[in-house]
């Protein structure tokens, strides 16, 4: 077996160039559009996104989740608070979050790819919308969120388990309760909205000569838009966007 794998695979991009005058001076404004750009042009899941946390050692940590709006405060997910990243998130409030579109391409040797990457606060989202985006997921989804540990370990039920069946044990124990309980939404689960300081749109271009333009607001200014703990749901997300909205945004053209 080799220790090492060469990657020699090179694509040529051409993307849509990117030029100042195209750009909104919102930053969420200007995602919005690219988003809805890669879901006209057929790009695959488009509201995937990395979260990237980090734990009370700075040790980062990543994963790719779904991104359920685009807000006037900033991008949502939604989770179980005492996950892996729940967990991190309580400690450390801060992440960063990567969009990668890969347009459906045109020819063998062209490619069409953008990337959006954000860093900001997170803020936990209104109870209200966390229970209405819970209970308007499946029966099975919302009896899966009550009978996972997410993130914990799966202890095996015997010698031929590898935890599944525990898994499966859980699921079956939580169908058999007497009492309904997916009607409601359990207060380990619940959304997350990043507030992005930064963003930067990328888009390839040929010879990697690619368009970059980073917007910057500054981190103190929306900090203090923001509720000091950021393990308490906000109220309202147009109520805290009003002020957040106030700092300005720059915008920058950077070296590829």
């Amino acid at each position: 077996m080799t220790s090492r794998i060469n990657i020699n695979t090179h694509n040529q991009y051409k993307s849509p160039g990117v030029v100042r005058g195209m750009l909104s001076g919102d930053a969420l404004v200007q995602l919005r559009e690219w988003f809805d750009h890669a879901v006209q042009n057929g790009v695959e899941e488009p509201e995937a996104v990395n979260v990237s946390t980090v734990d009370k050692a700075g040790i980062p940590n990543a994963r790719i989740v779904l991104s359920k709006s685009i807000s006037r405060l900033g991008v949502s997910f939604y989770t179980n608070y005492r996950s892996a990243k729940g967990n991190e998130l309580a400690s450390v409030p801060y992440c960063a979050m990567t969009y990668h579109w890969r347009y459906p391409h045109t020819d063998a040797h062209t490619h069409t790819q953008r990337q959006v990457r954000l860093r900001g606060r997170v803020v936990q989202a209104p109870v209200h919308e966390s229970h209405a985006y819970f209970n308007g997921r499946s029966e099975e989804s919302r009896l899966g969120a009550y009978a996972s540990r997410q993130s914990s370990v799966l202890p095996p039920l015997n010698h031929a388990d590898d935890g599944k069946q525990t898994l499966l044990q859980q699921l079956k124990a939580e169908k058999d309760k007497s009492s309904p309980i997916s009607h409601s939404s359990p207060d380990f689960w619940g959304g997350y909205i990043l507030v992005p300081f930064h963003v930067e749109f990328w888009s390839g271009q040929p010879s990697r000569l690619h368009d970059r333009f980073l917007y910057s607001r500054d981190p103190q200014d929306v900090e203090k838009a923001l509720p000091a703990d950021a393990a308490t749901p906000i109220e309202s997300v147009d109520k805290v966007a009003d002020a957040v909205e106030k700092v300005p945004w720059t915008i920058d053209r950077l070296s590829p």
